[in-house]
């Protein structure tokens, strides 16, 4: 956890010149060239190709890899603690597939995401061979988008996992049954007749973000889990009447046509998946000694509520301005009485991570409270934000130091921004 630039979109199915383990890397290569955290979570991963494995499935040469360093993602439903999430990946394995159809130079790439719910061997755990695997198998395709999955319970499917992408006669048979809320804004709260083989949940994908300080390693490194996006999941059970519930359950990836209902286009990004982008500040030495000043304008915090029955929908928009931020311009290291400077960009990359988790704080905070007051969530997100930049030695708050050099920008925001790209 995206989106895409306004360019060509990439085509995953691409041809290398011979299909060895060393040309689908060096295909994987050229392809990752036009990755980016802006666009996928997976970005950050490192094939370990002495891990590669080709088996034939199906009339397709299919190519699993497994990642060599320990990037964080997670995919939760209902975890509400960073402990919570720690335990989740714990239990998370993702590996590369690349898939080859026999007698041709095709190739497609995609993730496949193993939630175990107890400890097992993900060695074992293979493309529509799962062992005694029990868990979650969710499908990304090589843009990081969900494309489908898999609820599977000693090595046997039981429900099919498809992206809730519903036509109005699919959503009348459905009657589409929403459980839970999302952490992202604007998330609906609809609730329908349920149908008894089929039903939605909400997934929160997650990714680790950290920064130290550079020339300071005596800090440490602050780590947060950073709330990426929200999936809306139909779960259905094998020849149900739902999405996906007829079709054939054998565990493959729907990009390649296998498992289902065949490929499909992933579905268009939406402003509930923006964070803040470190472009939004702008820090300036103001008349305080070693400090230095950023003000932002319209922080973007937007609900939606629609009715039980879907007949009438309320928002609560409660944008957040004239807020300033405020960081050292240098840390002293108290046991070599060192100095180091903390530069307006390294300064922007905190302040960017700061905003984006005071905002999911308050998401979470009044997420199921039916139209909170303005004053209550202004005063919880900026106690929170104050809270967030204190960890730093920073503050936050409406008026700051009251320089006349402070310098307001609207707040930027962008798809899954790596808040630490600024310095």
């Amino acid at each position: 956890m995206l989106i895409f630039t306004i360019s060509c979109k990439k085509n995953e199915k691409l041809e290398p010149s011979e299909l060895t383990i060393s040309q689908l890397k060096s295909w994987y290569d050229q392809q990752s060239k036009g990755q980016n955290a802006n666009s996928n979570i997976f970005t950050a991963y490192i094939p370990d190709w002495g891990t590669a494995q080709t088996s034939s499935v199906d009339g397709y040469n299919v190519t699993e890899i497994s990642f060599s360093n320990p990037t964080k993602v997670v995919i939760a439903n209902g975890a509400q603690t960073d402990a919570e999430k720690d335990k989740i990946l714990a239990k998370t394995n993702i590996k590369l597939i690349l898939f080859n159809l026999s007698g041709s130079k095709t190739v497609t790439g995609a993730y496949m995401m193993l939630k175990s719910d107890n400890p097992q061997k993900i060695s074992e755990v293979h493309y529509k061979d799962f062992g005694s695997f029990t868990g979650m198998l969710s499908y990304y395709n090589f843009s990081g988008k969900f494309e489908n999955g898999y609820t599977i319970s000693s090595g046997k499917i039981v429900k099919s996992l498809t992206k809730s992408a519903l036509s109005q006669n699919q959503l009348l048979q459905l009657k589409e049954s929403r459980r839970s809320l999302g952490t992202g804004s604007e998330d609906k709260l609809m609730l329908y007749n349920t149908n008894d083989d089929c039903d939605i949940q909400t997934y929160d994908v997650y990714y680790e973000s950290c920064a130290s300080i550079q020339g300071m390693p005596e800090l440490g490194t602050t780590c947060t889990w950073i709330y990426s996006y929200s999936l809306d999941v139909i779960n259905c059970v094998p020849g149900s009447a739902g999405p996906g519930g007829g079709g054939v359950f054998d565990g493959g990836y729907t990009g390649i046509g296998g498992g289902g209902s065949g490929g499909t286009t992933p579905p268009a990004d939406t402003e509930a998946n923006k964070h803040t982008d470190c472009e939004t500040f702008t820090f300036v030495k103001t008349t305080t000694a070693n400090w230095q000043e950023a003000g932002v304008n319209n922080i973007k915090l937007k609900w939606v509520w629609t009715n039980l029955d879907g007949s009438s929908s309320t928002e609560l928009d409660v944008p957040m301005s004239h807020v300033v931020i405020g960081f050292p311009t240098y840390y002293t290291n108290v046991f070599d009485n060192t100095t180091h400077d903390l530069t307006p960009g390294l300064a922007a990359n905190r302040a960017a991570l700061a905003v984006q988790l005071a905002r999911e704080l308050t998401y979470k905070k009044f997420a199921h409270d039916a139209f909170p007051m303005e004053a209550s969530v202004r005063t919880f997100f900026i106690n929170t934000l104050n809270a967030t930049v204190a960890a730093n030695q920073g503050t936050a708050g409406f008026n700051g130091t009251n320089s006349p050099n402070i310098i307001f920008n609207d707040e930027k925001r962008s798809y899954i921004t790596n808040p630490l790209d600024c310095d």
